[in-house]
């Protein structure tokens, strides 16, 4: 084959499977004979760095689909994956000044205080019922 049909249906390929090697697998055609091409051909590496870049793209729409039918789907890890991902009130954020998660703070929080209200006998709150409360004061923040 010519160089200019194997790199045309190379490039269709990246654009289907953005890793180098599958779409050299699928063609038969070496991976030193595409990076050849790329490090002497400004053009063909234009265009496998877009065509790469479609590829990503394309298995990242299938990605959020397959995702979005195990929400509709009702499964309950995809709905908190993209909760956490998509909807900042489910959101894992990093405080900026201590790099831990706000739920692990906010655990930590409950520990001391129920430590100290026991200690000073002023309360007999549960773990849970600081965390309840918390999570909720979180919620509307």
């Amino acid at each position: 084959m010519k160089k200019a049909k194997i790199a045309k249906q190379f490039l269709e390929e990246l654009s289907k499977t953005p890793i180098i090697s599958v779409a050299c697998n699928k063609l038969g055609v070496s991976r030193q004979t595409i990076y050849k091409w790329k490090n002497f051909d400004h053009h063909f590496y234009n265009d496998v760095e877009t065509h790469q870049k479609q590829g990503i793209q394309n298995i990242n729409d299938l990605a959020r689909s397959k995702i979005i039918t195990h929400v509709n789907n009702g499964d309950l890890k995809a709905c908190k994956y993209w909760l956490e991902k998509n909807d900042r009130d489910y959101s894992n954020e990093k405080l900026p000044d201590s790099g831990r998660p706000i739920d692990e703070i906010i655990v930590t929080i409950c520990e001391n205080k129920i430590k100290i209200d026991h200690e000073n006998q002023e309360i007999d709150g549960s773990k849970e019922e600081y965390i309840k409360f918390f999570n909720d004061l979180k919620k509307n923040n």
